[in-house]
């Protein structure tokens, strides 16, 4: 039979479900906003990424998260609740991603290369909601 351990082990662990694999992304700052409709991507420095990789939608049973990794490395891992992730107002390739750590919060700005990744990306979100 099966140990009994290791089966309560693997029964403890996250079953993560892959939702979207976009290749190539990037990671914008955001600055403080001057207007209290929302944020701009025009505002932002779009030539200069400070950083750009894959993101990884995952979900468990409960929570969605957004995956930042660049070669095999994560380098942010973002738990989706409401408000986190909200569109700009004058593109539907660019959002903003509310990033907290502890008292720790701060505003990205998520960039697609193409409309197509960005609807899907929508799309993921919306899905894990339902």
């Amino acid at each position: 039979g099966i140990n009994a351990e290791y089966g309560k082990k693997i029964m403890a662990e996250e079953i993560l479900q892959t939702l979207l694999v976009i290749n190539r992304v990037f990671l914008f700052r955001v600055p403080p906003l001057e207007v209290s409709n929302g944020h701009s991507a025009s505002s932002w420095n779009l030539g200069e990424p400070i950083w750009s990789g894959s993101l990884i939608v995952t979900s468990d049973d409960k929570h969605c998260y957004l995956n930042f990794s660049s070669n095999s490395q994560l380098f942010l891992k973002v738990k989706v609740d409401t408000g986190v992730v909200e569109p700009v107002l004058d593109s539907s390739r660019y959002f903003v991603v509310k990033v907290e750590q502890g008292e720790k919060r701060a505003f990205l700005g998520l960039g697609f290369q193409e409309r197509s990744e960005s609807f899907d990306f929508t799309a993921s979100l919306s899905d894990f909601k339902k």
